[in-house]
């Protein structure tokens, strides 16, 4: 994996003849973005090559997103049962047991009226001394019967039109928020399968291949943002008190534009000494302290480049 580009800005030390007077050397620093898939999965799609310049969202790569798929669907056929049983408990029994019901209580009806009409023919007549008071008596239960059995068919219907009681109202739509919060989840795990870029930058590198498995978290690629790019420079001691947070630096370097310039945004506070890997022995035994400075106008340099710096009065 190539290695980030550190940028240092390295001050000329005073008392140095072969160096200018306030030149500070040094080079430039990116903070790169490391682009990687939420969950672990096998790179499917790689849209982009190495120095591409993107927007931000832009597709930059994907992977394996079936599984994700199938828990979209899981999810989805979770949330229309569950809706649909809210839809059922409010609205009460089911339509084929409330017609079942309507045509029983038609039929006990129709029994019931020719039970009360079986019922005054028989009284009529034995008041005539023509049937017996027992076929009176039998008829008047009849009657009583069938009354009865009109009376059970209207409270059935009458319960059966009726929604299901409120707390179990109340439970089933818990549980279809329950299934719309999981069917929420997993889009959004579907949609992290596919990673776009979060600003416009450069893909610098590209760390693995469709077909190689990444794991969660694992970097894809890295993304340079060009407000991401700074100056990083080192302070003599003896300077120190006089360069602050918030001063202007101007910054020169090979091919530059004229006129660029760069705002300290940070100092370090610990000093350290000289960078071995530029400076003799004897420059590494005076102490420095980092500061880093801020592009301004959309400046482009590129990370490694070596500038100088000069402070502005």
């Amino acid at each position: 994996m190539k290695r980030l580009l550190v940028l240092a800005v390295v001050l000329a030390l005073a008392g140095c003849e072969e160096q200018e007077q306030g030149v500070l050397h040094g080079y430039v620093e990116g903070e790169f973005l490391r682009l990687g898939p939420r969950d672990p999965g096998i790179v499917t799609t790689l849209k982009v090559s190495e120095g591409d310049e993107v927007k931000r969202g832009a597709a930059l790569f994907a992977v394996d997103a079936e599984r994700a798929r199938l828990a979209v669907d899981e999810a989805e056929a979770q949330l229309k049962a569950a809706n649909e049983r809210v839809d059922d408990l409010l609205a009460g029994g089911r339509p084929e047991e409330v017609k079942a019901t309507r045509e029983q209580l038609a039929q006990a009806r129709a029994q019931a009226e020719l039970a009360r009409e079986t019922f005054a023919r028989t009284r009529s007549l034995a008041e005539k001394g023509w049937v017996s008071q027992q076929k009176v008596d039998q008829d008047g239960r009849s009657l009583e019967s069938a009354n009865a059995k009109v009376d059970e068919l209207e409270a059935r219907l009458a319960l059966a039109a009726q929604p299901a009681r409120k707390n179990q109202i109340e439970a089933a739509r818990r549980e279809s928020d329950a299934a719309k919060a999981a069917l929420g989840q997993a889009l959004q795990a579907l949609a992290d399968r596919s990673v776009a870029a979060p600003a416009a930058g450069r893909v610098d590198q590209i760390y693995l291949r469709p077909g190689e498995f990444a794991s969660a978290g694992q970097p894809v690629l890295s993304l340079l943002p060009p407000d991401r790019v700074k100056v990083r420079f080192f302070i003599p001691e003896p300077e120190l008190g006089r360069v602050h947070v918030g001063d202007a630096i101007a910054v020169a370097c090979d091919a530059c534009a004229a006129g660029l310039q760069a705002t300290i945004t940070f100092i370090n506070s610990e000093a350290e000494f000289t960078p071995p890997v530029i400076f003799s022995s004897e420059e590494r035994a005076k102490l420095v302290f980092m500061a880093e400075a801020k592009l301004q106008g959309g400046a482009q340099l590129k990370p490694g480049q070596p500038v100088e710096a000069r402070l502005l009065p």
